[in-house]
């Protein structure tokens, strides 16, 4: 596969700056245990790449909804993020040692995170989910949600959508904030046959849906289209397709892009043979 959440870095222009190997670190939201404060570090958690947070972010906000749906709070989320530091006092997006470091509560207060790879607990007097193995010691504690299989189906559709924003008439991040009500609006759309760009329009009207440029990975690949694309055939096993001759066993991604005539570009150097 040439997508993945184990090092995916994109490249996000924000006021006129290129920033790549964005990391999150995640905050306090409200408590009410004494010396534990809004905005303060959570103690134990480590920094969290991007791309992973963003499916850590849908998987706390939204679960086992559609495929369509699961997109559409992707790049919602992504947005808000990076809008999101210019709206609340408190957070920060700033550069420190070769790497941008974006500040986020992992709370309702800015979006629930839930680690993919490990699970999460919520603790009594917190409204912070905590990764598993940070939980606060002598808190009351119990689990949230556990970790998300390989193949699970948010990890699979959120590959069709990495790097992927809403940007306002000026290029920048919406600030794109959604809540319950609107999420399960999003579903019904979806149920209705919409795509996840039909519904951010939707929802967010006059903006466009912008792709950036993503590596994937250590090995220095990159996405191969900066237009609006979606996976049409995964690498692997796969049931009879209704073509001569062709095998069940797929030995690439096809990636059918939009609108005709978009460039396409090669992921890296090399010799195709």
């Amino acid at each position: 596969s040439i997508s993945g959440y184990g090092g995916t870095s994109c490249t996000y222009n924000l006021d006129g700056v290129d920033m790549s190997n964005i990391k999150v670190k995640l905050l306090h939201g409200r408590s009410d245990v004494p010396g534990v404060n809004r905005f303060d570090p959570i103690e134990g958690q480590e920094l969290i790449d991007f791309e992973r947070y963003i499916l850590g972010v849908v998987y706390g906000e939204v679960g086992g909804f559609s495929d369509e749906t699961l997109k559409t709070q992707a790049i919602a989320a992504r947005s808000y993020a990076l809008a999101r530091v210019k709206a609340m006092s408190g957070l920060s997006l700033t550069e420190e040692n070769g790497q941008w470091i974006l500040t986020m509560r992992n709370s309702n207060e800015d979006q629930a995170f839930c680690d993919p790879d490990k699970g999460c607990s919520r603790c009594e007097g917190y409204n912070t989910v905590f990764t598993k193995g940070t939980e606060p010691s002598g808190a009351v504690c119990k689990e949230w949600k556990p970790a998300l299989p390989t193949e699970h189906q948010i990890r699979n559709a959120l590959k069709e959508v990495e790097g992927m924003i809403i940007t306002d008439s000026s290029g920048k991040p919406v600030h794109a904030s959604y809540n319950s009500t609107i999420q399960k609006g999003w579903e019904e759309q979806a149920k209705q046959g919409k795509d996840y760009v039909e519904i951010l329009r939707n929802q967010y009207p006059g903006t466009t849906v912008t792709t950036n440029k993503c590596t994937v990975g250590t090995n220095g690949w990159i996405w191969p289209t900066d237009s609006g694309w979606r996976i049409t055939s995964y690498f692997g096993y796969r049931g009879d397709i209704g073509v001569a001759g062709a095998t069940t066993y797929h030995q690439g991604v096809d990636i059918a892009g939009f609108p005709m005539d978009s460039p396409i570009y090669a992921i890296g150097n090399g010799t195709v043979s």
